[in-house]
């Protein structure tokens, strides 16, 4: 076989590799060569053709001498070049293109022979040399004078991508070094090792073997004795060469490394934090224990091989001890458990034993911020009542509304209601507030407010136990509900609906005139006169409203609707009557205090049952006798649960005045710890989770004594997220400590607008609630909104809402413009110019889809003198405008109008109908009466008359002359406009003493703007 002219491959003895066989060769001198990452070969010179195929200078053969493509062109000789270990190669020379692309003198040819875009130096003159940093940085030497248009005589360095080097002793027989990156690449590697601390280097003998990324190395002897590995790459651009080397201490001794979180720690001087804790929960940290060393590691201390020490050790665990030995290269872990039985700071040393030569007892210190378990009281909330509390309910800004039989708050004289804010702070209000006790409370939708009680006035005005208060604390005079008085009169529980309107029940015989014991009010405040139980023999306690508008009553009367009813609960429909389909079980009790609706439709009661205070029905009304909670003499006054389904309940006495228990078996939650005594009263609880108690001479675990308490509830557990599924479906979903609720409303925005839109109300999901089958804007704010149960009797009632922006939905939308450009807003006007009746005046309107999706069903009415003569069409694209026109035929003078042009089509919300007022006038021909005249002096004269314009516009002036003159002469003119006589004055001057004058009033407008309009002619003496 024939040797290729001037290129080859020789074997490790100097004799040609036959295998390597380009046939031809090269036609002429071959300058560099240098081998790719792949093993390819690439080749620089003056050569015109490799083989039998027309390469320029620059050229790519594989391992057998096969040419590869695409070709890698030059336009000049190629002199130097250097491999990467990334697949690229940078070559240099005298070219000004190559592989296609122009590139003065240096280039980087890419894994797939093609120029990078990005890399560019552009040198002014010939480069001779190339060679890469070990980070990778180009160095360049030549005959330029500027790189990149930045003076380097000769020599220059260049910036390149990251370059990677990893050199690791894995096993005492297995050495790896990962060269990446912009390194350069290499063929001769020499392994050294050093156990003087580097002072000196032998090269140790052994297996070398390429690998992906780089090279491995088997020594010939095992290491047995620790100290530096040295690795050397010899590297080279066919013109000269350079040495790049990394250095990696190595152990043949076991090596801990202890890590958390990929972070390595240092022995006795690393602190590990956990996450703020709250006690009775619990936060795991998971440590590795790394053998970085050559050998086993073992774990020592017997079966203790990791312990803790400190004072606060009791306030971690170790679940499991860690695995051992440890094998070279390889980790273990184990979990730290942060678990504290108090509040405040915790800290402990944590130490790890292991036969590591050098660090056989590892420590380090953990520390954990313990925060308050759920029931411990808040001391930082600290209002103060000077008497009862009997109801307490919150807002979306967790600001507290405590009501009850106090007259001061914080000091402060508040007639038995009050508003704080989230740090306690009392709030300003109007007014002297009630005479007498305040029971429940209401927020409603509209910022407005529901009292009720056994007061007889409010800020020193009669009103009988339920009162209605604008936002800023005053009466609302336009609410007006009589009750009758009875022996104990007293509004004992307010409930709002999703329909605006408000249940209200109590110890009262009647409501305006009606007799019954509950009743409910409109949105408006007026009595709802299509509800109408009859309820008596005692009071109404408790309400509750079911998704689906039925009401759930509770309290001590006899009588529902005509019927004995025992025992002490009824279920209502929407008109009143009693649902016939509800049968409660028997629950022993002569009272019902607190009725609580549950998610899975359960019900909820606080009875007076000797033992057992709290019971549970099923939806029909039958006792649910796997709802045990433990017993409890107390009697059980709120009933409150929470979105993650725990139930939280007061009772009026005992030690155990305030539990949790478990929504499924009614078990006791012993997570949370109130030791709550006194006489608890109402609940409610914050959008943190964090509980308020509402009572008289309250103590938690022993406190001091007071009216209205915050506990802690569970940390970090509540969640509510709105969210707009779809221009179709919205969904609020809530979890956690919240407060949980039984209606939901859901309403928007408009982009631009403050009038709210309806959507509806919600229906309950696994989570939350959704509302599904509505059309959105395309942009908007969403707002979902809803009533908490709470205080005492659960006869309170919260408002929380939460609000969302949303944008871009793919729905339509619509604005209309005249002229075009100009948008008419919905409920906008539009004025016609006059016109003569029996003519006509058109205007064109522009009809726009501004949405993203296709408008549709669009249609145009109007009446009276307008009619529209061109209709837009039926549908729209997203983007898309269609035109009508509408005309104006007036049949008298006049301002004519208003009329509605009402626009229908399937944009959602206020833009359908889109209403356009329109408006015209019936123009005709101006009229004027001549006036008096009076004396304004010597030669001059007031002139008056009257004048209707009977158009937009009209001018008006008169003339004037000598009695004895053909020559009429004009004076000033004035404007004026519409359809009623007006009274106008001027002034003329310049007349001749004596002399007789003719004078008369003139007008004009569009109609007969060349033949003026004149009244009589009067005369007058100057």
């Amino acid at each position: 076989m024939s040797i290729p002219n001037r290129i080859a491959i020789l074997n490790s003895d100097g004799t040609t590799d036959t295998t390597f066989a380009p046939s031809y060769g090269l036609d002429a001198a071959g300058k560099w060569v240098s081998v790719l990452s792949n093993g390819n070969l690439m080749v620089g010179g003056d050569f015109t053709q490799i083989d039998v195929y027309p390469r320029t200078y620059l050229a790519v053969v594989d391992q057998t001498g096969e040419t590869l493509t695409p070709p890698t062109n030059a336009n000049s000789v190629d002199l130097t070049g250097v491999a990467q270990t990334d697949g690229k190669a940078i070559v240099g020379g005298s070219f000004t293109l190559v592989a296609g692309a122009t590139r003065n003198r240096i280039a980087r040819i890419q894994s797939d022979l093609t120029v990078e875009d990005a890399y560019n130096p552009n040198a002014n003159a010939l480069i001779y040399a190339t060679a890469n940093q070990g980070d990778g940085k180009t160095i360049i030497g030549g005959g330029f004078s500027t790189v990149g248009g930045v003076t380097r005589n000769g020599i220059a360095r260049l910036y390149n991508d990251e370059a990677d080097s990893t050199l690791s002793v894995v096993t005492a027989d297995l050495v790896r070094w990962l060269r990446g990156g912009s390194m350069q690449e290499t063929q001769t590697v020499v392994f050294a090792v050093s156990t003087d601390g580097g002072a000196t280097y032998t090269d140790i003998a052994g297996t070398l073997t390429t690998i992906a990324g780089g090279w491995e190395f088997v020594p010939s002897s095992t290491l047995t004795t620790s100290g530096l590995m040295r690795g050397r790459a010899y590297t080279s651009d066919s013109h000269s060469e350079g040495i790049q080397e990394t250095v990696a201490s190595f152990s043949v001794d076991p090596e801990i490394d202890v890590s958390v979180a990929g972070v390595s720690l240092v022995d006795g001087v690393s602190t590990v934090p956990f996450v703020d804790t709250q006690v009775g929960s619990t936060s795991p940290i998971t440590v590795t224990i790394s053998n970085t060393g050559l050998s086993d590691l073992n774990l020592t201390n017997g079966s203790n091989h990791v312990q803790l020490s400190g004072t606060n050790a009791n306030q971690w665990t170790i679940p499991a001890q860690p695995a051992e030995p440890i094998a070279p290269g390889q980790s273990v872990t184990f979990q730290l458990v942060f678990d504290p039985s108090t509040s405040g700071s915790k800290t402990a040393t944590v130490t790890i034993h292991s036969d590591d030569p050098d660090e056989g007892t590892f420590t380090f210190t953990i520390t954990g911020e313990a925060t308050p378990g759920p029931g411990t009281l808040d001391d930082t909330w600290l209002p103060v009542a000077n008497s009862t509390v009997r109801t307490i309910l919150t807002d979306s800004s967790n600001n507290s509304y405590p009501a009850g039989d106090f007259t001061t708050m914080n000091a402060v004289a508040v007639g038995r209601y009050a508003k704080l804010n989230s740090s306690a702070v009392l709030q300003p209000k109007a007014g002297s507030g009630a005479n007498g006790q305040v029971l429940c409370y209401a927020l409603l939708s509209s910022g407005k407010t529901l009292i009720g009680g056994a007061f007889t006035t409010i800020h020193g005005v009669t009103k009988r136990s339920l009162a209605r208060l604008n936002a800023d604390g005053t009466l609302d005079s336009g609410f007006s509900i009589t009750l009758a008085p009875t022996t104990n009169n007293a509004v004992s529980c307010i409930v709002p609906s999703a329909d605006g309107g408000v249940y209200v029940g109590g110890y009262f015989s009647s409501v305006n005139g009606r007799v019954s014991q509950l009743f409910k009010l409109t949105s408006t405040g007026a009595l709802d006169t299509v509800f109408a139980p009859a309820i008596a023999g005692g009071a109404v306690l408790s309400i509750a409203v079911q998704e689906d508008g039925k009401v759930l009553v509770g309290g001590i009367f006899s009588n529902v609707n005509g019927v004995s009813t025992l025992p002490y609960i009824a279920r209502l429909n929407a008109d009143g009557s009693t649902d016939a389909t509800f049968t409660p079980g028997n629950l022993n009790a002569t009272s019902v205090n607190a009725v609580s609706l549950q998610t899975d439709g359960k019900i909820l009661v606080a009875t007076s049952y000797a033992t057992k205070k709290v019971q549970r029905l099923n939806a029909d009304g039958s006792l649910d006798a796997t709802f045990a909670p433990s017993t409890n003499t107390a009697t059980s006054v709120c009933i409150l649960s929470q979105a993650d389904g725990k139930v939280l309940i007061t009772r009026n006495a005992g030690p155990s005045a305030l539990t949790r228990v478990a929504s499924s078996n009614g078990a006791d939650d012993a997570t949370f710890v109130a030791s709550a005594s006194g006489t608890l009263q109402g609940l409610a609880v914050q959008t943190d989770g964090k509980v308020l108690v509402a009572g008289g001479n309250m103590t938690f675990a022993g406190g001091t004594p007071r009216n209205l308490a915050r506990l802690y509830n569970d940390n970090n557990s509540t969640s509510s997220v709105l969210s707009v599924i779809s221009e179709s479906h919205v969904q609020w979903l809530r979890g956690g400590t919240l407060p949980e609720v039984t209606q939901v409303v859901f309403r928007y925005y408009p982009t631009g607008s403050s009038t709210e839109v309806t959507l509806g109300q919600g229906s309950r999901i696994d989570g939350g609630w959704e509302l599904t089958g509505i059309s959105l804007p395309v942009s908007g704010t969403l707002s979902a909104y809803a009533f908490t149960p709470c205080g005492l009797n659960n006869g309170s009632s919260g408002f929380i809402e939460e609000t969302v922006s949303f944008s871009n939905l793919p729905v339509s939308d619509l604005s209309i413009e005249y002229p075009v450009g100009t948008t008419i807003a919905d409920n906008g006007s539009v004025t016609y110019p006059g016109t003569l009746p029996g003519q006509n005046t058109d205007i064109v309107f522009t009809l726009r889809n501004t949405g993203n999706a296709t408008l549709s069903s669009i249609a145009a009415s109007v009446g009276g003198e307008w009619s529209i003569t061109s209709a837009p069409a039926a549908s729209l694209a997203a983007g898309g405008t269609t035109t009508m026109t509408v005309r104006f035929s007036p049949t008298g003078t006049n301002q004519r109008g208003p009329v509605v042009l009402n626009v229908t089509s399937s944009v959602p919300g206020t833009k359908n109908p889109y209403a356009i007022y329109l408006y015209g006038n019936g123009v005709g021909l101006p009229t004027c009466t001549t006036g008096s005249s009076t004396s304004a002096g010597v030669g001059a004269r007031n002139l008056s008359g009257t004048f209707k314009a009977n158009h937009d516009t009209a001018v008006a002036y008169f003339e004037y002359k000598l009695a004895s003159s053909t020559t009429w002469l004009s004076s000033t003119t004035q404007n004026t406009s519409g359809f009623s006589n007006v009274t106008l004055n001027t002034t003329v001057s310049g007349l001749t003493v004596g002399q007789t004058y003719q004078y008369r009033a003139a007008i004009y407008n569009a109609v007969n703007a060349s033949n003026p309009t004149f009244g009589t002619t009067a005369t007058f003496t100057a």
